[in-house]
């Protein structure tokens, strides 16, 4: 297993992710994976999200900004049939702000939703 500071940041992350998520009332599913930590799958009765989560140091200006910046991420969730049931999102904690920022990914943009709740 890696051990490495950025790894164990990264599971933090995906700790804070998934309490977030349960209190809303998803059933969460974490993937283990030391080469690529980060990804979640939450489901409830309305709605599954497959989630992405990046760590920056300040937080995203605008939505532009995210599709420009995780090109590649959004390349290859789009490769993927269009989901009816779930949807992929980038979840992005800016760490000068500790702060969360909420993307979802469509087949032709990149917007930004609110998950305070």
């Amino acid at each position: 297993m890696t051990s490495s500071a950025c790894f164990r940041r990264m599971i933090s992350l995906e700790k804070d992710a998934a309490a977030r998520l349960e209190s809303q009332g998803y059933i969460v599913f974490r993937f283990v994976d030391s080469d690529f930590p980060g990804n979640l799958f939450a489901s409830r009765d309305d709605q599954g999200l497959f989630i992405t989560l990046m760590r920056v140091h300040r937080p995203h200006t605008s939505s532009e900004e995210v599709a420009e910046y995780y090109a590649k991420t959004i390349r290859t969730l789009r490769k993927f049939p269009p989901p009816k049931e779930y949807h992929f999102e980038i979840w992005v904690f800016a760490f000068a702000t500790r702060s969360w920022q909420y993307y979802r990914i469509d087949q032709d943009r990149v917007v930004e939703v609110d998950h305070a709740g």
